[in-house]
């Protein structure tokens, strides 16, 4: 992580999952947008005060947010020009390794500016995002 983070992770019984219906994604791993909304019931989960009656509905609204959540593109293009997939390609075969954008762009034989500018042409988006995407789904490899 690049900044402090808290994890909380909610498990939520399947006779109440039973009850939301319209949670259609509860088979499939994915990474969602968190709205506010959605922050402040995973915290408002956790004080050892709540009762059980509230936790149930805060945790029913949850799975209901959770259902209307914006969900992040998990597909990974990959550039189609030989040189960057090379680099990419070894940078996926060790994704704890913390390369710059300058290692990469010598494993593709070409400049940090030419790098940025053809795999921004090739792949469609900029190798930071790109990067950023791969490691969330590096994350959801369970």
């Amino acid at each position: 992580m690049l900044s402090h983070t808290e994890l909380r992770t909610v498990y939520v019984q399947p006779t109440l999952l039973a009850l939301c219906q319209r949670f259609e994604r509860q088979a499939s791993v994915h990474a969602i947008v968190v709205s506010p909304l959605i922050r402040e019931l995973v915290l408002g989960l956790f004080p050892d005060r709540a009762d059980m009656e509230m936790q149930t509905l805060m945790v029913r609204l949850l799975l209901f947010a959770l259902h209307e959540g914006v969900t992040l593109s998990t597909d990974l293009p990959m550039p189609s020009d030989a040189g960057l997939h090379r680099a990419v390609s070894r940078l996926l075969a060790t994704p704890s390794i913390q390369l710059s954008l300058a290692d990469v762009a010598d494993m593709a034989a070409m400049s940090e500016r030419t790098f940025t500018r053809r795999f921004t042409a090739d792949v469609g988006v900029s190798f930071r995002v790109w990067r950023q995407r791969a490691r969330i789904i590096a994350s959801l490899d369970l």
